[in-house]
């Protein structure tokens, strides 16, 4: 699954990239053919994301779950 890169994109929220294991795709000069193509902004940069990693998992009981857990350690 690819993703836009944090770093270029401000409204993106760093904590959902893999910032370790994630390897930089596509090259400078595929982004602006990209572009050429009108299919991405030239800032667009992207990255490989594992979509079968929990972290990545986008449904919302897997966040609620994960939120309830970091929760409930806090209070202990």
């Amino acid at each position: 699954m690819w993703l836009v890169d944090p770093h270029i994109h401000a409204n993106c929220c760093v904590a959902d990239y893999d910032v370790r294991g994630g390897a930089f795709a596509p090259s400078r000069i595929d982004n602006s053919l990209r572009f050429q193509m009108g299919i991405a902004p030239p800032c667009e940069q992207l990255r490989w994301v594992d979509p079968y990693a929990p972290r990545y998992r986008r449904n919302a009981r897997n966040r609620l779950h994960a939120f309830g857990y970091r929760l409930s350690l806090e209070l202990i």
